[in-house]
């Protein structure tokens, strides 16, 4: 009797991933191809970003486009140091009267950048003569990056009320606490009065 040709193997496309097996099946759209598969893909927090720059939220549940992060996955891994939704504010006093005293008034910050502007943000109700004091502000529209800092001396009850400074400096609260990444402004001027000049704004390099 003749015998039956044998069939032909029937073999799954397999990929690589560096030296590991990757992907397979319908994911390995060609066999021998460089295709990892998700789980081997590496995760943004292994990826440096570099000076200035921070990791994206949620950097640890999202992945490089290979096992090993490279630079076409810097915007997806990371972003501006400038950028943030909280910002911490440092301000150097040279002189205070009554700011805050039996409810006077208050110290507010606005932030710009990008056409966007934050609503007046409370910063703090008392400060003193020749002392830093830094507080932390929530912006009200999400991320900005500040081009843009407007302080405001809001009248409450006080008439005499006033502070002058010295310098601002303001970084994003995820950022490492280190001179590298607070942007100072300075040159103020006098100081910001109840019943006279009660706003002034300047412009400020979050990401030199």
């Amino acid at each position: 009797s003749k015998g039956l040709g044998k069939a032909a193997a029937c073999h799954m496309n397999e990929c690589k991933c560096g030296a590991e097996v990757g992907a397979f099946g319908k994911d390995c759209p060609k066999h021998g191809d460089e295709k990892c598969r998700d789980e081997q893909l590496a995760l943004c927090t292994t990826m440096a970003c570099g000076s200035k720059k921070l990791h994206v939220p949620g950097a640890g549940t999202k992945r490089c486009a290979k096992k090993v992060c490279g630079s076409a996955d810097m915007s997806t891994c990371c972003r501006s140091a400038g950028l943030g939704r909280q910002f911490d504010i440092k301000i150097k006093f040279n002189s205070v009267a009554a700011m805050g005293l039996e409810g006077g008034s208050r110290l507010r910050v606005q932030l710009k950048g990008g056409g966007a502007k934050t609503s007046w943000l409370v910063w703090g109700l008392s400060a003193d003569s020749g002392q830093e004091t830094t507080r932390s502000v929530a912006s009200n529209i999400g991320d900005i990056e500040p081009t843009e800092i407007c302080i405001n001396n809001q009248f409450r009850k006080h008439p005499v009320d006033y502070f002058k400074m010295d310098w601002i400096k303001i970084k994003n609260k995820d950022a490492p606490d280190s001179t590298a990444y607070w942007a100072q402004v300075s040159d103020w001027g006098g100081a910001l009065h109840t019943s006279g000049r009660t706003t002034v704004c300047k412009s400020v390099q979050m990401n030199r």
